[in-house]
């Protein structure tokens, strides 16, 4: 589910944003293309930790996410709300 929603995001803000509010496609391209990757990382780590859940509740464990991964989305996602923020009303 989060995925769809930074795929959403991607759309609105590489997409619809800058047709909607007349503004300059680059930048908004540039970050929807962000957004876009960090969906794609969320595809990939999403598939990997349900793999690995499995496997650890099969073997009657439980394998927590890696804190670096979590810290590394989180950074990520914060960067590209920062930078689409700032974009958006430096424009407005």
């Amino acid at each position: 589910r989060t995925a769809f929603a930074a795929v959403a995001v991607a759309l609105g803000v590489g997409r619809i944003l800058p047709d909607v509010a007349h503004l300059p496609k680059a930048p908004f391209a540039v970050l929807g293309a962000g957004w876009g990757l960090l969906a794609s990382a969320f595809i990939v780590c999403g598939t990997l930790r349900q793999r690995r859940g499995d496997r650890a509740i099969r073997a009657g464990t439980f394998r927590h996410l890696d804190q670096r991964t979590t810290v590394a989305l989180a950074g990520y996602m914060l960067l590209l709300t920062v930078a689409t923020a700032v974009t958006l009303f430096r424009r407005a």
